[in-house]
Formats: structure tokens, sequence, C-alpha cells
């Protein structure tokens, strides 16, 4: 899961540099941005899912020390 969201964070690092960088159409621009932005939202989610098994791991274990 860490890959994957490596991933989708340096996907959307190049996208953001690809529009700083380029001389792009703004039709092109525009899906540029909504491509990086669904990478981070799939980054993000997959951050929350990640928090929620931390939180997950916790409660058992103070379940499991008292």
């Amino acid at each position: 899961m860490a890959e994957d969201f490596e991933k989708k964070v340096e996907h959307a690092k190049a996208i953001l540099q690809k529009l700083l960088e380029s001389d792009m159409t703004m039709s092109e621009s525009i899906h540029a941005y909504e491509e990086g932005m669904k990478a981070l939202q799939e980054a993000q989610k997959l951050l929350d899912e990640a928090v929620l098994q931390v939180e997950t791991i916790k409660q058992k274990t103070a379940e499991s020390s008292t």
C-alpha cells in the first residue's frame, strides 16, 4: 500500500511540474489538473485507510493489555 501511495504522490508531482514548465493549451492543462487531482484523491484514500488500520491495531493492543 505504501508503494501505491508514493506512486500516486509522485505522479501528482510530475503533473504539477509539467503544468509549471510547459506550454500547454488550456484544454491540456485542465486535463492534467484533473488527472493530478485524481491521483491525490486516491493517495488520500490510501492514507485514510492506513490511519484506520493503525487505529484498529492500537485499539486491539489496548484491549488485550487490560
